[in-house]
């Protein structure tokens, strides 16, 4: 939703986008917030996204670039958080609320901490994951142990500690 000077001052998701737009412009009772949004629009711009994730995402992705007035959510510097695997020569199971461009495997974004860790600690116990401190590197003679970290059919080495 933008003002007449076009700027955005409120963006959201929906899945069915004609009832959520019309719940702000019914008559009936609105709080004060609300209401003083509702005046204030004057255009709006919509977009389609193919899956939840990706909606989540874009919505993230829009707040934080035009930091609309009636947003309180994710204006501050935080995201949504991922689970990653990252792709050293030990892999860890890491959680993160960025998203880099790296050769990492993202698994979410979730809505928060309390819906990921529960997922995390579910794959790290599952996989029987011991993880690797950042920057572990083997001994340049020394062997690797045994796989102790086992992905569906796919088993990566994990050092001993």
């Amino acid at each position: 939703m933008k003002d007449r000077d076009g700027r955005v001052i409120y963006v959201g998701k929906s899945r069915k986008l004609h009832n959520r737009v019309s719940q702000y412009f019914q008559n009936g009772e609105k709080n004060i917030k609300t209401a003083r949004m509702v005046a204030g629009v004057h255009d709006f711009d919509y977009f389609l996204c193919e899956t939840e994730i990706e909606a989540l995402t874009l919505e993230n992705t829009l707040i934080k670039q035009h930091t609309p007035k009636y947003n309180i959510k994710l204006k501050d510097a935080k995201s949504y958080p991922y689970i990653k695997i990252t792709d050293e020569p030990y892999p860890r199971l890491v959680m993160t609320r960025r998203r880099e461009n790296d050769r990492g495997r993202y698994f979410g974004p979730y809505s928060g901490y309390p819906r990921c860790t529960p997922c995390w600690t579910h794959c790290a116990a599952r996989c029987a994951c011991r993880p690797a401190p950042a920057g572990f590197r083997a001994t340049s003679g020394g062997s690797v142990p045994a796989c102790t970290i086992r992905w569906g059919a796919v088993s990566v080495p994990a050092p001993d500690r």
